[in-house]
């Protein structure tokens, strides 16, 4: 089973990322959330090294752009080593109105209206499996549409 980690900063990042774990496991993926309210973080929650080790561990990651997420520097750390260390998949769920980092523009992004992050779901899955299998960059078979990111 893949083990995505879900990244994010503030309370309202918090809440679209357990939502989003939801999503993973109801489409049979594994989540990895630092959270104190998700029970099995307990283990690597003591510091950000362990987080970004654990994290490093993962197939694929969902960043969960919010403005908060934009100017904190733990949230930038873990987009960096994700992409740049790790070289994991990464997409960015992105609240309409959220600066997005630099990195993030170059990745898979799809975008949402506050409250309304569930939606996005079949397109978080059909995007997640895409890139684990194929990586950043696929190819699409000729005839065939390139993939396109619904906005909400």
């Amino acid at each position: 089973m893949a083990l995505i980690f879900v990244g994010y900063s503030g309370s309202d990042g918090m809440s679209i990322a357990l939502s989003v774990t939801g999503c993973l496991r109801k489409h049979k993926l594994k989540a990895l959330l630092a959270s104190p309210k998700f029970s099995r973080s307990a283990t690597y929650l003591e510091s950000e090294e362990q987080i970004l080790r654990k994290a490093r561990e993962c197939d694929a990651a969902i960043m969960i752009c919010t403005k908060k997420a934009y100017y904190s520097q733990k949230f930038q750390d873990e987009v960096n080593t994700l992409v740049y260390d790790a070289k994991i998949p990464v997409i960015a769920l992105v609240q309409k109105g959220s600066p997005v980092m630099s990195v993030l523009k170059l990745r898979y992004r799809i975008k949402f209206v506050q409250g309304r992050h569930r939606r996005t779901c079949k397109e978080i899955i059909r995007v997640l499996r895409l890139k684990m299998r194929y990586g950043s960059a696929y190819l699409v078979p000729e005839g065939r549409e390139l993939p396109v990111v619904r906005t909400a």
